[in-house]
């Protein structure tokens, strides 16, 4: 990994959670419950956390130019 991940809190909540799972401290559902997310959702952020790592839980558009912003001409 090269730089410097930024991360929300929810997302940090999470790592902290699925490393619990990784290490046998939780289950997936233990884990479900403390996120307040479906069992079935939290297995899949839990496959794409093991599979890619702390960037697995950083959202997938950080870093984009929204879709509804102005062009920078206009502004």
């Amino acid at each position: 990994m090269e730089g410097h991940l930024v991360m929300s809190a929810k997302e940090r909540r999470r790592k902290v959670e699925f490393e619990g799972v990784r290490v046998g401290r939780l289950t997936i559902k233990e884990a479900a419950v403390r996120l307040e997310l479906s069992y079935r959702h939290c297995r899949r952020a839990y496959k794409r956390f093991s599979e890619q790592g702390d960037e697995g839980l950083v959202h997938r558009s950080r870093g984009q130019v929204s879709n509804r912003a102005k062009p920078q001409a206009f502004k």
